[in-house]
């Protein structure tokens, strides 16, 4: 999901979730799950997403481990629709044979 919230949601470890309704406690979590990931195994699994114009870090947790962009709806999708119209352009312009 690629949605900006008013609100900050964190997974807690047992699966249960915390919200923070105002900056500072959101900040608190915020802190509390990097701390958590810069000690734990998963920092390996930290990416930065691989489109032109972001700069985004995601936590890959794809099972191959492959995952290129921070959200697919946003990031992937229009690297995909470039990248066509790239190959598009390219086929017009190719003469026949």
């Amino acid at each position: 999901m690629c949605e900006t919230v008013d609100r900050a949601v964190l997974a807690e470890p047992a699966g249960t979730t915390s919200i923070a309704t105002d900056a500072s406690a959101a900040l608190t979590l915020i802190a509390q799950d990097a701390v958590d990931l810069l000690l734990s195994a998963e920092i390996r699994r930290v990416r930065v997403c691989g489109a032109d114009r972001c700069a985004l870090c995601f936590l890959d947790r794809s099972p191959a481990r492959n995952r290129r962009w921070c959200c697919m709806s946003r990031c992937g999708n229009r690297t995909k629709v470039r990248l066509h119209r790239v190959r598009a352009r390219r086929s017009e312009h190719t003469p026949a044979d």
